[in-house]
């Protein structure tokens, strides 16, 4: 009897599942349960290391002011050098678009010289430079732009250039004065050509922007059909900061830029020679950042 129990007893710790087995498949319950929290611990670590590895990279990336100043106006611009040198905040604004002056706005005002003041302060010509890289990334050939002369102190690597926006609110201001001739005598250099330059530069500068801003209608007293609520919400670049970065930094035009010797220069176009031809004996630097009377 006490050999049979001993039989049996050994079959059935061994069936189907002998020490040969556990050997052979290297498994053994016992010390796998102990290892697992073990084990479980380690790669709570790695993650939290992980992660705070990751945080850390993310929080130098965001960091660094060349990569995000100006980015959203990167995103949705061609190339500026000058991205690199302001900060140009965005501003929700809602545009005074009323038939009547409500706000008794100096821009709507008729002339004067405190109306000049304001209108040549905003549209203010004046020379910035940049680098040969720049121009090559503005899609031009730094072999034909013009370079600062030596005595600005700009370095050999400066090439003068202009904001377009003083440009465009150059022409708004040409346009403004052509409503009023009694009061700004017409120039005799190109009279009727700079008004229609300045049209045309402002009708393709508006259509590249495209607006999608939305007008909505409202049922205005004495008026039977829908009217236009003009005064819209837009979401607006700071004309200001850039504004007062351009004053700080601007070279006045007053600061005449000459020739040197053996400058290459452009081809007249047939037209523009025609159209020079025409007013031969005219100055046309004239035309270029005339903004007073």
């Amino acid at each position: 009897m006490k050999n049979l129990f001993q039989s049996r007893n050994y079959e059935r710790l061994g069936s189907e599942g002998s020490e040969d087995d556990d050997t052979k498949t290297g498994e053994n319950p016992g010390r796998a349960r102990s290892n697992h929290p073990i084990l479980g611990i380690v790669l709570t670590i790695l993650n939290i290391g992980l992660l705070i590895l990751h945080g850390a990279l993310f929080a130098h990336a965001s960091s660094s002011p060349k990569a995000a100043r100006n980015q959203q106006l990167r995103d949705c611009s061609y190339f500026s050098p000058f991205f690199d040198r302001l900060e140009i905040p965005y501003a929700t604004k809602q545009i005074n678009a009323s038939l009547a002056n409500e706000d008794d706005s100096i821009w709507r005002k008729p002339p004067s010289a405190d109306v000049d003041a304001a209108w040549d302060r905003v549209s203010k010509l004046g020379y910035h430079t940049v680098t040969s890289a720049d121009v090559v990334a503005l899609g031009k050939n730094p072999e034909l732009t013009v370079r600062a002369p030596a005595h600005w102190g700009m370095g050999d690597d400066a090439h003068i250039v202009q904001l377009d926006v003083t440009h465009q609110i150059h022409c708004l201001n040409a346009i403004r004065k052509a409503m009023y001739p009694e009061y700004y005598p017409v120039r005799r250099v190109m009279k009727d050509v700079h008004p229609q330059h300045c049209l045309h530069v402002l009708l393709q500068n508006l259509m590249c922007d495209a607006s999608v801003d939305v007008m909505t209608y409202n049922w205005m007293e004495t008026q039977r059909n829908p009217f236009p609520d003009m005064s819209i919400n837009k979401k607006c670049r700071d004309y200001e900061a850039v504004l007062k970065w351009h004053e700080e930094h601007l070279v006045p035009l007053t600061e005449k830029v000459y020739r040197p010797e053996g400058a290459r220069e452009i081809h007249l176009t047939p037209k523009l020679r025609e159209l020079l031809e025409a007013h031969e004996g005219d100055n046309p630097d004239d035309t270029v950042g005339d903004t007073g009377r």
